[in-house]
């Protein structure tokens, strides 16, 4: 068996698999020829690439599978033909594409010609995330050069084998291009699977096997969501008294600093499902969520690791976000943040843009969006969350301009006038309730809604998250006079 031919046989179901691909046509070139017929003499296979249909946990989809022991898996042109026909196909029968790619690049034999497929794959992609149907990539061991520089980085979700070659230029070329003095080269440890999922550039690495669990987990919510639409069972009950203000605010914020609190993880431990995804440096945590019969995109800071959100957190949760959009799927932001980070690096790497983008972004999402205020909410790393249509908190929850110390400090030249500000600014969440600055807000005895809020496209996800709060912590009692 060939090892695109073990890969169908882990991720498919059982004899499902159904080939769509005609005989390539033959070679003009006669050295060349003979070269591809000793690779499939070799191989077992008649090019680099396999396409077919299939079913995955009973879903239909489209399969791409490369075959490495074809000239390394690379891709040329007449590889390149079936790639894209796949995605056509896909894309006009409604089915979802997965890929299981090893491969070197683009074929060398085939020089400028089969370079410039690279463009060609990529425009169909493009044209196939058109559809709304999602793509997953999962890299086998090698993914190199082109194909790991074009259509295997596109996919919706990418994960890789452990262990696995993963780079621009693979080991030979890069000692080759270090020999004629181009380049300091790559360190070895670099190019691996697990180090490059550390670094954030893949959702996730798994075996062929964890490929089949992660791509049904995926498909279930992609598939769900569209008619989901965030929707929750019974949820938190409504209450219609007005809120207690005085004196919360400052309440909200000590609340918000005791250790032990419920973070973002404690949400994603009251999820039913939760398929995570690639963050951003280190605050930031992102993943597919199922709560009841809500599937939704979970996309926040996790407080409890004291650590400041960096521009890669803040665009990772915009680029989390536009995924979601293209597949349909409900956004939930969760802003918890002690504030941006505050250096150098951040200014040099745009933290102010990607504020300003991921905030800009989030106001024009064609799916549902809410924001959940669940504790600390500091300056502009938290308002990057909060461009949703709209924003619920928790009780010991708050939202200000700066942290308080360095407001106190800006505004009565004093640190430590920290309760003053918080009451002046109206910060706690009872206060922005009251204020009209917030849609709802989970109290000891239920939700306090704002009237708008029925009826509105973002209702359900809304309720769904005060409903994930409330299943992690209870309101304090200051809640509801």
């Amino acid at each position: 068996m060939t090892a695109a031919g073990a890969w169908l046989d882990a991720v498919l179901d059982a004899g499902s698999f159904r080939s769509w691909d005609a005989p390539p046509a033959a070679a003009a070139d006669p050295g060349y020829r003979d070269a591809l017929a000793r690779a499939a003499e070799r191989s077992g296979a008649d090019e680099a690439v396999r396409t077919g249909a299939g079913t995955l946990a009973g879903r239909e989809v489209a399969v791409i599978v490369s075959e490495f022991g074809f000239l390394g898996g690379s891709i040329g042109v007449a590889t390149a033909c079936r790639i894209v026909a796949a995605f056509e196909r896909a894309a006009a029968e409604g089915r979802p594409v997965i890929a299981g790619l090893a491969s070197g690049g683009t074929r060398m034999q085939e020089g400028a010609a089969a370079f410039l497929t690279m463009r060609t794959i990529t425009a169909a992609v493009q044209r196939f995330r058109g559809s709304g149907l999602p793509y997953l990539a999962h890299l086998r061991h090698p993914v190199t050069g082109g194909v790991y520089a074009s259509w295997a980085s596109l996919a919706d979700d990418v994960s890789a084998q452990p262990g696995a070659l993963v780079g621009l230029l693979g080991p030979r070329v890069v000692e080759g291009l270090a020999a004629v003095g181009y380049g300091a080269g790559v360190p070895a440890g670099v190019q691996v699977a697990e180090n490059l999922a550390a670094h954030g550039l893949l959702d996730a690495v798994v075996d062929d096997t964890g490929f089949r669990e992660r791509a049904a987990s995926l498909l279930d919510v992609f598939a769900g969501a569209a008619t989901d639409a965030g929707a929750v069972g019974a949820g938190t009950p409504s209450v219609t008294s007005p809120l207690r203000t005085d004196d919360s605010d400052w309440e909200a914020v000590q609340a918000a600093s005791r250790a032990g609190r419920p973070t973002l993880q404690n949400l994603i431990a009251g999820l039913d499902a939760f398929v995570p995804r690639r963050g951003g440096d280190a605050e930031l945590l992102s993943g597919w969520a199922r709560l009841g019969e809500a599937r939704f995109l979970l996309v926040g800071y996790e407080r409890s690791r004291d650590i400041h959100a960096t521009a890669a957190d803040i665009a990772a949760a915009r680029h989390a976000a536009e995924i979601a959009d293209r597949l349909g799927v409900p956004v939930l932001r969760v802003a918890d943040t002690a504030g941006a980070e505050v250096s150098r690096c951040s200014e040099e790497a745009g933290l102010a843009l990607e504020i300003a983008r991921t905030l800009s972004a989030g106001t024009v999402l064609a799916v549902p969006s809410a924001t959940l205020l669940l504790g600390d909410g500091a300056g502009a790393a938290a308002i990057a969350l909060c461009g949703s249509d709209l924003i619920v908190a928790v009780q010991d929850a708050w939202l200000a301009p700066l942290p308080l110390a360095g407001a106190a400090a800006l505004m009565h030249d004093d640190p430590h006038a920290q309760e003053h500000m918080a009451q002046q600014q109206r910060v706690g969440a009872a206060s922005l309730f009251a204020d009209g600055l917030i849609d709802g807000v989970l109290t000891g005895e239920g939700a306090a809604w704002a009237a708008h809020v029925a009826g509105h496209r973002s209702e359900r996800i809304a309720r769904t998250a005060l409903d994930l709060a409330a299943r992690c912590a209870p309101a304090p009692a200051l809640a509801v006079r």
